[in-house]
């Protein structure tokens, strides 16, 4: 117990070597009760209330986040996030006693709780509108297969895949669409994958002739296929972004503003008669007609993709939207809320009682009617 505490009071101190973080991680990996219960015992004790600046807090989170992202590297083409979510969640617990930062644990409530505050976020759940106008609904428990044309369009686990689609006449789109609550990953006739966030949709051709075009509206993240010989251009609502192979990230909701992230690779993103190009770990911003580059939390603008909701330093109406949009309730404000920035990195299993709370012990208080969310500010 006493090397746990050792630990636990270098990492609030800032005096921990990264071999000692890396050993403090993999206590709480683990599921320790033993530092479970010193961790709890550190944050009620009313001596530590304030221990923390704002400063401090920043910095400890950056680095217990950057060092639990390298407790496993990726494999494949599969992001192994679990153990590094696992890793930082006590951890930011143990430095954020300030309250700057939160982690949201999944709790299992004490009495039962309504339907409603019980909803989890982000279910595989879509519309597929064909051509002639014909709607399909997908979830993550259907498997079935269509034809259309030549096309096979082929839903299982969550995925919408198009294949054996050449061009033969004229050529169709079809709309991909998630409400709020939903999301689902699309697999384009070129191999191309989009994963569409909650409240979003993707218009694409049932077959890619000479260019390869998508429109999208809310968010999406993209893995492109290349293809020199067919630039891959997706319209948004307020800009278009071209692409030769890449991964990147768009949010085009239309009450935020517009964001391009890139992962990797390049994109030239057009708007209002200026371009820019941007290189990986930069994102482009579009407001009031103008775009900036800047550099870009990556972790943090594609943690969707991942079942995570993850922000730093937002302010309370963004993450009131946010949660809207997972969710599917509405949200009514009375008053105006205290200006409070938001920090946490949430898993897609957090059920919505679980950000009542948070949002209640960081000075907003919020709750539950039906399917919405009052919020009583000053």
């Amino acid at each position: 117990m006493n090397r746990k505490k050792e630990l636990l009071e270098g990492l609030v101190n800032n005096t921990l070597t990264t071999s000692e973080l890396h050993e403090l991680l993999a206590f709480i990996r683990q599921g320790d009760t033993g530092m479970q219960e010193l961790i709890h015992e550190w944050m009620d004790n009313p001596a530590h209330t304030g221990l923390l600046t704002p400063e401090r807090e920043q910095h400890l989170f950056e680095r217990v986040m950057e060092q639990a992202r390298n407790a496993e590297k990726p494999v494949g083409k599969i992001r192994k996030m679990r153990i590094w979510r696992t890793a930082a969640a006590a951890a930011i617990l143990a430095v954020v006693v300030g309250g700057t930062y939160v982690y949201l644990q999944q709790k299992q409530p004490t009495h039962q709780l309504a339907e409603m505050a019980n909803r989890k976020p982000a279910a595989n759940k879509a519309i597929l509108t064909l051509a002639n106008g014909q709607q399909v609904e997908l979830d993550s428990a259907g498997n079935q297969i269509l034809k259309q044309g030549n096309a096979t369009i082929q839903q299982r686990n969550g995925e919408l895949e198009y294949a054996n689609s050449t061009a033969s006449g004229e050529v169709t789109y079809n709309e991909l669409t998630t409400p709020r609550g939903g999301q689902f990953v699309l697999v384009l006739p070129d191999g191309s994958r989009v994963w569409l966030n909650a409240a979003s949709s993707v218009c694409f051709p049932t077959s890619f002739v000479k260019e390869r075009t998508v429109s999208v509206t809310g968010e999406a993240y993209f893995e492109i296929k290349q293809d020199a010989s067919r630039p891959f251009i997706v319209h948004t609502t307020r800009s278009d972004v071209q692409v030769l192979g890449t991964a990147f990230n768009i949010m085009d909701y239309a009450e935020e503003q517009q964001q391009t992230t890139l992962v990797n690779g390049a994109v030239k993103v057009l708007a209002g008669g200026n371009a820019v190009l941007l290189q990986p770990g930069t994102m482009a911003r579009l407001q009031s007609g103008k775009l900036t580059v800047t550099n870009a939390d990556v972790n943090m603008n594609t943690a969707w993709k991942n079942g995570q909701l993850y922000f730093t330093g937002q302010d309370a109406y963004a993450v009131l939207r946010q949660i809207s949009r997972w969710y599917d309730v509405d949200i009514q404000l009375k008053g105006r809320l205290p200006d409070t920035r938001l920090g946490g990195l949430m898993d897609k299993n957090v059920p919505l009682s679980a950000i009542l709370e948070f949002l209640n012990e960081n000075g907003i208080t919020a709750k539950l009617d039906g399917s919405t969310i009052i919020v009583t500010g000053d």
